[in-house]
């Protein structure tokens, strides 16, 4: 027995059961690409997983990331870390019901381990998920786009080049006079899927991302902006610490307005804060059964969807590119087709047993008009259509231009930087309120005039669509979306606030 673990572990090409990566401390130079694992390796491990399992159903989910962040206040880089982390999931289906369970290694222990609790997980009447028994078959071998993700410069960053970039942060604050506090992160990492019908699913990327905060030294001025890309040497870190910069400056002194109706621009950051109801609006995931609005579709009879019909202002198209250089987004989603937005989560029942399915460039609004429909296996089968993956890499278009040029063809309206402390008012009805934070600005005759107190509102994203006279090319990456700056009327805020930030 002893030799034959051996054997395994050299076929695998991984460690022992203490094998959790690097130690939280250790520099990314040391053992990073043996803690991520390359293909090959990846491959060798799903199918030792899938041997150990009972069932011709299986599918195994495998993430391991290294991340680090670095984190300044009051002028000054205050904190630093690193952490490493797996995640191995493994879903089986005995009988009628599915079993899953996650171990945080891959020593030959635990990946036995996990196969035994996801077996005994599915034979449960607590822990076993039921599945319909018309289920869709697994996903067998699938072709995926070609995405190069993994960037050498962020996988290897050392901790003297983010500080380095920190500073140079921090040293647009102090040549204004102002106070700084920013966050960055960087990130490695590898996702797989493979399951028992031949399929197989390698992906790895790496991410940089800043935020940061800049206040005068009386604390009366706030300003914030934030960058992000996959290349760790495109973080263009002094740009947005000049926009941060300008605002802090900008925002002193602010004058009261009353509450009400406004015509805003929305900079991406706000309008993405409307979300993700807004990618539900503009996906059409409404009617088919569920969707936004639950299984109880007569609260709303007039939101079924079809293709071919209206259903947003016609300014908006929003079309899913994984390959757009600004996203690089997963070339297969982990969650089947039609289960859910962004595709970065493990999914449940029925939609992980589809996990694997390839995304694809795919345009679900033109102008308005419905193109294609969220649609699982099932739905496709039952409508006569084919399957859609989930929206992943979603890129909301329809304008043209900068922000300066939005701002330059505008006659009033309050120019929002971001939206903070948000929470749900109606889901129904999509409504939300939150507060405005960081900038906020009267716009007058094309010009910025002065900036205006801190406002709450009360909204409904569907509101925010439907109401959008003009937008410009998107141009931010937010939360692996590409936004735009929009201009929208009779946007409701429905208090003033004394809040600084």
């Amino acid at each position: 027995m002893a030799s034959k673990r051996l054997t395994r572990r050299a076929v695998l090409g991984v460690g022992g059961p203490q094998d959790r990566g690097p130690s939280p401390g250790a520099a990314p130079s040391r053992g990073l690409s043996d803690f991520l694992l390359d293909r090959e390796q990846v491959r060798r491990l799903t199918e030792m997983l899938l041997s150990l399992s009972p069932s011709k159903e299986t599918v195994v989910l495998l993430r391991r990331t290294y991340a680090t962040h670095l984190r300044a206040a009051f002028n000054a880089v205050t904190t630093s870390g690193s952490t490493y982390t797996t995640s191995v999931t493994v879903g089986l289906v005995l009988g009628n019901r599915l079993g899953v369970a996650t171990a945080d290694d891959v020593s030959e222990a635990a990946l036995r381990q996990v196969v035994r609790e996801a077996e005994e997980n599915a034979r449960s009447e607590w822990f076993g998920m039921p599945l319909g028994e018309e289920r869709d078959p697994l996903p067998g071998p699938q072709e995926y786009l070609p995405i190069r993700a993994f960037f050498e410069s962020t996988a290897r960053a050392t901790p003297e080049a983010r500080a380095d970039a920190l500073r140079r942060v921090l040293a647009v604050a102090q040549a204004k006079n102002l106070v700084a506090a920013a966050f960055m992160t960087t990130s490695a990492g590898i996702v797989a899927v493979a399951n028992s019908a031949g399929l197989f699913a390698y992906h790895a990327s790496t991410d940089a991302q800043i935020s940061m905060t800049f206040r005068t030294r009386d604390g009366s001025g706030s300003g914030w902006a934030a960058t992000s890309a996959r290349d760790f040497e495109e973080l263009d870190v002094e740009k947005a610490a000049r926009i941060a910069a300008e605002k802090a400056i900008r925002s002193v002194n602010p004058r009261e307005l009353p509450p009400g109706d406004y015509t805003v621009i929305l900079e991406p950051d706000a309008f993405a804060d409307m979300g993700p109801n807004v990618t539900a609006l503009l996906t059409g995931r409404r009617g088919g059964g569920g969707g936004i609005f639950g299984p109880d579709l007569s609260l709303l009879p007039a939101e079924r969807v079809e293709v071919g019909k209206p259903i947003t202002n016609p300014l908006y198209t929003l079309r899913s590119d994984p390959t757009h250089p600004k996203l690089l987004g997963m070339p297969f989603t982990l969650a089947g087709g039609g289960f859910g937005f962004g595709g970065g989560g493990l999914g449940g029942g029925a939609a992980l047993l589809q996990a694997g399915r390839p995304t694809r460039k795919i345009t679900w609004i033109e102008k308005g008009i419905v193109r294609n429909l969220l649609l699982s296996p099932a739905q496709a089968r039952r409508s006569g259509g084919e399957p859609t993956p989930a929206p992943t890499s979603l890129i909301i278009e329809g304008g043209e231009g900068t922000l300066e040029d939005l701002i330059r063809k505008t006659d009033r309206a309050l120019l929002v930087t971001r939206f903070w402390y948000i929470r749900a008012l109606n889901p129904i009805l999509g409504t939300s309120t939150g507060l405005t934070r960081d900038g906020l600005f009267l716009v007058e005759n094309g010009e910025i005039k002065y900036p205006v107190k801190n406002f709450r509102f009360n909204e409904s994203w569907r509101t925010v669509v439907e109401n959008t006279e003009a937008m410009t090319a998107p141009y931010k990456r937010v939360r692996d979306a590409l936004y735009p700056a929009v201009r929208t009327r009779a946007f409701t805020f429905s208090s003033g606030s004394d809040a600084i930030e």
